[in-house]
């Protein structure tokens, strides 16, 4: 079992249109789910949550405080002090400086979202094969398809959408991907 969290606080966004994006596809998760629900009958389990991102030394605090500055534009945040984070979850260590709330955070179960997405793909008529890819085949520098431990699929075009396993293509496509596994990772 593997919650998701959805959140728009990452760092990791910028303003305009990687954070635009994001807004999107925030959306885009309400829309589907109730969809992929209905045509899978697989529970998905998607709620709305509060979510605090958390400051726990002056550079966070400087870090969140400058995102939320822009961020606000978008949707509704607050900064907390930390007796107000506490408030809401007493969990949290007291070592906290506070923390931005955001309203609308998106929770659901990870694996299940895969699982419908899967499952309503094979609805529609997409096939899976679960095999060991051990090359991309290409001539002149055009792609021909993925060579299998057992067998080669033709194609004209190849995505790597592998998220932070995409680092094991490196040799493969002779190009590095500079992406590694985190604990915590979010959807």
């Amino acid at each position: 079992h593997a919650t998701g969290l959805f959140t728009l606080l990452g760092s990791d966004f910028s303003d305009g249109s990687s954070f635009e994006m994001a807004l999107a596809s925030h959306s885009i998760c309400q829309e589907i789910v109730p969809v992929l629900e209905k045509e899978t009958s697989i529970p998905i389990l998607l709620q709305k949550r509060k979510a605090i991102r958390l400051a726990l030394d002056d550079e966070e605090v400087n870090l969140i405080q400058l995102m939320g500055k822009w961020q606000s534009k978008y949707l509704p945040i607050e900064w907390l002090s930390p007796n107000r984070c506490l408030a809401i979850e007493p969990r949290i260590t007291n070592q906290i400086m506070g923390g931005m709330l955001e309203h609308d955070a998106l929770q659901l179960d990870s694996y299940r979202l895969t699982l419908a997405l899967a499952t309503a793909s094979e609805l529609q008529g997409a096939k899976f094969k679960f095999r060991k890819v051990v090359g991309i085949n290409h001539n002149n520098q055009k792609v021909t398809g993925v060579q299998l431990d057992d067998s080669e699929i033709e194609c004209d075009i190849t995505i790597l959408a592998t998220g932070s396993w995409s680092n094991f293509f490196t040799d493969i496509i002779q190009f590095p991907i500079c992406v590694h596994p985190l604990k915590g990772e979010r959807l």
